[in-house]
């Protein structure tokens, strides 16, 4: 990593694509390592890579199954660029990547006020899935639409 020099937006989001592949791989101390090196080095002023950024250190949370820190990551992600017009498919992301994160917690209710909110948003398909899938867990305590 001693190749990051001073980022610009375009290769800071290029290295946080390199971060989240090594996610994939299962490398979470690398990527983590990866993205903390990326935040320290990069001296944009983006929403967009600083949120990228804590949702990648979230992302790494949630599979070592650090649920609480990872919604905190992801709600400081939310944060940063809680605009909605210019940002609704990230939004919609990080809102369902709560609810994943609540439900593994068992906290159904908070997962199903994201799921909301994530619709709400940017309809994804993957939102509806687990709306349906929250609702069959407790059909009478969740509607799909409040």
């Amino acid at each position: 990593m001693s190749h990051i020099n001073a980022l610009t937006d375009k290769t800071a989001k290029s290295h946080i694509i390199e971060a989240q592949i090594l996610i994939d791989l299962g490398e979470y101390d690398k990527s983590i390592t990866y993205l903390n090196v990326i935040a320290e080095r990069y001296k944009g002023n983006s929403k967009e890579v600083k949120a990228r950024i804590l949702g990648g250190l979230a992302r790494n949370a949630f599979m070592l199954e650090l649920y609480e820190k990872a919604v905190k990551l992801w709600e400081e992600a939310i944060e940063v660029i809680d605009d909605a017009d210019k940002y609704p498919y990230l939004l919609a992301v990080f809102r369902n990547n709560i609810a994943s994160a609540y439900l593994n917690l068992g906290n159904t209710d908070d997962a199903h006020r994201y799921l909301l909110k994530s619709i709400d948003g940017y309809p994804l398909s993957q939102t509806y899935q687990m709306l349906s899938k929250l609702v069959c867990m407790h059909p009478t305590k969740h509607i799909l639409l409040t």
